[in-house]
């Protein structure tokens, strides 16, 4: 029997491979001085819009990047603008690279419209295919406004966990001022900038107020933008399965007759980021198949 067993593992592992290839998207976690939003992008409806956001994402220019925009119940946006040489002496804004812009995919694939927890594209305006670094993140349902103008906004993110991220930044104000943070930008990083400094410091959303230019840098909100791993493996030769366990979210653990389903679940797993490991208590003689389903 122990043959058996081995060879029924590892057509699990093969199989659950397939599965999250096949129906999972790009898992990136945005982390914030508020808490942590975890987004699944559409890989295989916006390819390109994806393949961008990744290289961007991999290139290090997103090393301390702050927003640059937050407008409460519209959008908070960020992707552009970072901080050299932070927590020194020398700390200074710096303009992120510009690759190539991609082409607008509003309209290709599923249509995805900006609606509250979505993530999206930002660009020139009149420019449909002009994005390339800034991405923003829908406070409220502004597909009214976003799905008609400049071509579409193309959405290409969908957020997972960390709503309340979200209700944050939809409590920044314009009318507070600096020594009443959190507030909404002042100084909007556009032409001739993006950093004029003269005669006041510029005010982006910050986390308390300043009176010198240093001390901006400490009060920034920062996003950390991290690609997560997709990985799991058979659990030697029991019936299971062994997964990164992706943190903030509710992992379900399902288990099959046949790679197709119907999948019913074997048990839920809040992770913390760990290895988790979960095994059918109870087997059939006949093989069966596991994966594991990230959100609702």
């Amino acid at each position: 029997m122990q043959p058996h067993r081995t060879r029924k593992v590892w057509l699990i592992a093969l199989c659950l491979s397939a599965t999250l290839a096949a129906q999972a998207g790009t898992l990136v976690r945005f982390r914030t001085v508020f808490g942590d939003l975890l987004v699944e992008l559409l890989d295989a409806e916006k390819p390109a819009t994806v393949a961008n956001f990744l290289r961007y994402a991999g290139s290090g220019y997103w090393t301390n990047l702050f927003t640059h925009r937050v407008v409460p119940g519209f959008v908070v946006q960020a992707g552009g603008y970072a901080v050299s040489g932070r927590n020194t002496a020398g700390a200074q804004f710096v303009q992120v690279p510009r690759f190539d812009p991609v082409p607008n995919e509003f309209n290709v694939g599923p249509r995805r419209s900006n609606v509250r927890g979505t993530l999206a594209m930002a660009k020139r305006a009149g420019a449909p295919d002009s994005a390339t670094t800034d991405w923003f993140f829908n406070l409220a349902d502004n597909s009214s406004e976003l799905d008609v103008e400049n071509g579409g906004f193309t959405v290409f993110g969908q957020v997972l966990a960390g709503w309340e991220v979200l209700d944050v930044f939809n409590r920044f104000t314009y009318s507070r001022s600096l020594e009443q943070q959190p507030t909404n930008r002042l100084y909007y990083l556009g032409n001739p900038g993006p950093f004029n400094a003269s005669p006041n410091p510029p005010s982006f959303p910050v986390l308390s107020g300043f009176h010198e230019i240093h001390e901006v840098y400490t009060n920034l909100v920062y996003f950390e933008v991290r690609v997560l791993p997709l990985h799991a493996e058979p659990v030697g030769f029991l019936p299971g399965i062994r997964w990164l366990g992706i943190p903030g979210i509710t992992n379900h653990v399902e288990v099959s007759d046949t790679p197709q389903g119907p999948w019913r679940l074997l048990t839920n797993v809040v992770s913390g980021g760990s290895t988790e490991t979960a095994v059918d208590p109870a087997p059939p003689p006949a093989p069966e198949f596991f994966r594991v389903r990230i959100g609702d």
